[in-house]
């Protein structure tokens, strides 16, 4: 993970199509408070359709850590979106970092 990117998507990778209800998300990542990551799956109008918030198991708060999580979701009919992992700033309304992927969701 190069040293300026604190947040790594391994997959899905960029417009992979998905369906199924569920969607796996991998890849490396460091939260900045509480070991915590927020994962989304977002619509092609940036509409949420889904989000979970991960732990991570780092060996030091702040250093980079796996992660694998599944996200269940629904769509009625396919089209482009998007996947979001994001370290959430608990001191304002922000990211400290964020990744995304485009992807096609389907049912």
């Amino acid at each position: 993970m190069p040293s300026q990117e604190r947040i790594l998507i391994q997959h899905p990778v960029t417009a992979q199509r998905i369906q199924g209800g569920v969607l796996v998300v991998q890849g490396v990542g460091a939260a900045s408070f509480e070991q915590t990551l927020v994962v989304e799956i977002l619509d092609d109008e940036g509409n949420l359709v889904s989000a979970l918030a991960i732990t991570l198991d780092a060996l030091d708060p702040g250093r980079p850590a796996p992660f694998v999580v599944e996200i269940p979701y629904g769509r009625s009919q396919s089209g482009p979106g998007r996947v979001v992992v994001r370290d959430p700033s608990p001191a304002f309304e922000g990211d400290f970092h964020r990744a995304s992927v485009e992807i096609w969701l389907g049912p």
